[in-house]
């Protein structure tokens, strides 16, 4: 096969999950298959796999390549919306918020400790 161009949405990315969408009503689960430098690489690799379990159909058992960033956290603005939504009561969401500060607090020293052994 030939490789091809990375789309513009995976582009800038050093890094490239391919990750398993598993199916409830088979019971497989999901996962990460495995986080590759070369997005080539993780696409053959999903389309591989892709192919074993394309036999199941209904669009379960999916293998994606997703463009991620290591050592940083990849979904932040979904869990902020969703914390927001979900909550109703206003003392539990500041309950929430508040936990959400420390554990910020925490990465932020383990990201300054990380950046001062490189």
């Amino acid at each position: 096969m030939a490789s091809r161009a990375v789309p513009s949405w995976a582009s800038g990315f050093s890094h490239y999950a391919v990750i398993h969408i598993g199916c409830i009503e088979c019971g497989t689960d999901s996962g990460i298959v495995g986080i590759f430098t070369s997005f080539n690489h993780a696409t053959l690799i999903a389309e591989k796999y892709s192919l074993k379990l394309e036999w199941m159909g209904r669009g379960q058992n999916k293998f994606e390549v997703f463009p991620v960033d290591i050592n940083k956290i990849n979904v932040d603005f979904y869990a902020d919306t969703k914390t927001k939504i979900r909550s109703k009561d206003p003392q539990q969401l500041r309950l929430v918020e508040s936990q959400i500060k420390i554990i910020d607090e925490m990465l932020t020293d383990m990201s300054n400790v990380i950046n001062d052994n490189q």
